[in-house]
């Protein structure tokens, strides 16, 4: 950028390094531990203020971290061999929200969700990510307007899926377009729907059978948006599949995989329940790498603060991916089975992580990080199943002391 052409503390990689250290303090000792370590120093170091980080970051656009982000998810899939699920690249699709801080540029972008007569406007953003639950990276994320529905988001999630991937999505996104919009991209998908979302699911469930083929029409409400995106009103084929819980609960998927002898209903179970780890994704975003913690009070401060933890997010995950097979190796001999801590590991990241980009001994840190990466494990029972709690304790970030 033409306004980081001057020799100042604040160059261009030092803002963006600075911003992907997951600033969560405040500014100023964020910054003095920042130069503290980028110096090879032990103790933290002022050298610049918190205006100087101001004016720097108001130069700075967002889009960095989106294409470094980009770059490293890119790197991974070329260069790694990935995990997979019967030879496909699994995709679950969530959303969620996160509250902002109040200025009017923000309200006056995202909207105001509530305003008591007794208490400060409440502003919240829609997120939505498209995320590989086996290998634990985000494809790709948004954050919208708070009007803004995740059906509308969902559809620059699929365009940027591609053919081998298989989505898996809760019973908030089933519609005859959005499955046509899957076959566009060819990408195959597994969807939980209502049992009242047709009366083709409604039957379905009353037969008392497992599978059934069925040919779905273009329902009245899908029309529009079918032309909209370009999409043909011609029927098309899905499989419905009947899932029973533990506690007698049922569950009707549908799905593009009409195979039933390369995908049996015995898999589908199984396949559904790996939509889990996005709702976890997004636990550790809110409360371990504080993605509502911001450290402006710009709509592009917003912004940057967003994709820069979405980018140190993926960063750790891809460093730590070669540590997942390294800790079932080690406790094999165990009772139970073991997978990374990703509390550990943000936290490793959160201190460590933009020394990578800086030191010439980098592969010194990468390897002590390998080494903290794999410290702790945390054993889990896949099996085990807990009552989802709806409503947690808000914590809420206050800006007035950053």
């Amino acid at each position: 950028s033409i306004d980081f052409i001057r020799n100042r503390v604040f160059t261009f990689k030092i803002t963006v390094l600075f911003l992907m250290s997951n600033l969560k303090n405040s500014v100023q000792n964020e910054l003095d531990y920042f130069f503290g370590r980028i110096n090879g120093g032990d103790t933290d170091i002022h050298k610049v203020g918190n205006s100087a980080f101001t004016q720097a970051r108001a130069k700075l656009n967002h889009s960095a971290f989106i294409e470094l982000d980009n770059i490293q998810i890119e790197e991974f899939y070329n260069n790694t061999l990935y995990k997979t699920w019967n030879g496909f690249r699994l995709i679950s699709i969530d959303g969620s929200s996160v509250r902002l801080p109040y200025t009017k540029e923000i309200a006056n972008k995202f909207g105001i969700q509530t305003e008591l007569a007794d208490r400060s406007p409440v502003i919240k953003a829609r997120i939505s990510e498209s995320f590989d639950p086996i290998n634990h990276i985000i494809l790709d994320s948004q954050i919208q307007a708070w009007k803004v529905s995740e059906l509308q988001m969902l559809i620059e999630h699929i365009k940027g899926l591609q053919k081998g991937d298989l989505a898996i999505l809760d019973r908030n996104y089933p519609a005859f377009w959005v499955y046509k919009l899957f076959y566009k991209y060819g990408v195959e998908f597994c969807i939980r729907v209502p049992i009242s979302a047709s009366n083709i699911i409604e039957n379905f469930v009353k037969s008392g059978e497992k599978e059934r083929i069925v040919e779905i029409s273009c329902p009245h409400s899908s029309k529009k948006k079918c032309l909209e995106l370009g999409l043909d009103l011609e029927p098309i084929k899905c499989r419905l599949v009947r899932v029973e819980l533990d506690n007698g609960t049922i569950e009707i998927l549908i799905t593009s995989l009409l195979d039933m002898n390369d995908f049996p209903h015995c898999i589908f179970k199984g396949l559904y329940h790996l939509r889990w780890p996005v709702e976890e994704d997004y636990k550790l975003l809110k409360y371990r790498v504080e993605l509502e913690n911001f450290s402006g009070k710009t709509v592009e401060a917003i912004h940057q603060d967003f994709f820069a933890k979405i980018f140190i997010a993926n960063l750790a995950s891809i460093l730590a991916f070669e540590t997942l097979e390294d800790i079932q190796k080690k406790t094999q001999h165990r009772k139970l089975e073991y997978k990374v801590n990703w509390t550990n590991v943000l936290c490793k990241m959160k201190n460590s992580g933009f020394l990578i980009f800086v030191r010439i001994d980098f592969e010194k840190i990468l390897n002590q990080l390998y080494k903290l990466f794999m410290v702790n494990p945390v054993s889990y029972r896949p099996e085990r199943t807990y009552e989802r709690i709806k409503q947690r304790n808000i914590r809420i970030f206050s800006t007035c002391y950053k």
